[in-house]
């Protein structure tokens, strides 16, 4: 797998553009905090089994709920009579990534990326022409990120933006997860998908062992999840900005990963725009003709 590299201080970063702009290992003093399967990606799910992959411009599942029998990573859009494609945490697969520039950035080094898709590809999936350029700042024991995503047609287009950061851990019953979160998301059972919300009675998760999670959070917006692994002796914080309102936490039944995911608001919210008047709701971060979004997300180690 063809890899870029940047040095900063303490700290060593590994991304592949053919993974989807994944900065798939940080190592700090020598000690890898991002996990990857051995033989990454050919032996991972797709996009998603390692490392720090991107979510655009869905974040989680999508299903279409107007047939009697629910139909998965299919929506439809009001005043479409065919339905469209959106695969679990969108499109970014099929697509393909530029390298806009790189500079030295003060102890760091910054690095810019636009991402590109086929049109003939991007409308099995969207009638709207989305834009997004990701700015990586690898800095000293500090990873800072900025997604600009734009709306290039010539009507409001629907968007949400996250990320999947698969972290190293020691053992389960070792860390502590920490959230800017007062609420949890209900999901449905069967489809995976957000119906209600319930109060936290804690925002601070502990995990017995071979204990699994999959579960998702929201809060006011904004705020700094911290993952604490006392076996590893150390303290990750992970912040979103304002348009941030959900985290999901997951992991498996192994002591190898847990992820901790900052999400824009959007999660299962394709369906709504079945309905007249999406536009006009706050499901989805709507974007004006001509319209930037700016989502910034930061990793920094203690």
């Amino acid at each position: 797998m063809p890899e870029l590299v940047f040095e900063s201080g303490d700290s060593r970063y590994a991304l592949s553009l053919d993974s989807g702009c994944n900065v798939f290992s940080w190592q700090c003093e020598g000690e890898e905090l991002l996990y990857c399967p051995d033989g990454f990606p050919d032996v991972a799910d797709g996009l998603f089994g390692g490392g720090n992959p991107l979510l655009f411009p869905s974040v989680g599942r999508t299903w279409d709920r107007t047939v009697p029998q629910p139909v998965a990573d299919r929506y439809r859009l009001f005043g479409y009579d065919e339905p469209f494609s959106m695969p679990c945490h969108g499109y970014i697969g099929p697509g393909s990534w530029n390298t806009l520039d790189r500079s030295v950035a003060g102890d760091g080094v910054e690095a810019r990326f636009e991402f590109e898709i086929a049109e003939s590809t991007r409308r099995r999936f969207s009638p709207f022409d989305l834009g997004l350029r990701m700015t990586y700042q690898f800095g000293p024991r500090r990873l800072a990120m900025c997604a600009e995503l734009t709306n290039r047609g010539d009507a409001p287009a629907p968007a949400a933006f996250g990320m999947h950061p698969y972290f190293c851990i020691s053992t389960k019953p070792e860390i502590a997860v920490e959230l800017p979160c007062t609420d949890r998301m209900d999901l449905d059972e069967e489809l995976l998908i957000p119906n209600g919300i319930s109060p936290l009675d804690s925002n601070v998760l502990t995990f017995a062992a071979g204990e699994g999670c999959d579960c998702g959070f929201v809060g006011p917006g904004s705020g700094e999840a911290v993952l604490r692994d006392s076996g590893a002796g150390r303290v990750l914080r992970i912040a979103g900005d304002a348009n941030i309102d959900s985290y999901v936490v997951y992991s498996d039944t192994s002591d190898d990963f847990v992820c901790v995911e900052p999400w824009t608001r959007g999660c299962g919210q394709y369906e709504d725009l079945a309905n007249d008047g999406w536009m006009e709701r706050q499901n989805l971060i709507i974007l004006a003709p001509g319209e930037t979004r700016s989502v910034k997300i930061s990793f920094a180690i203690d």
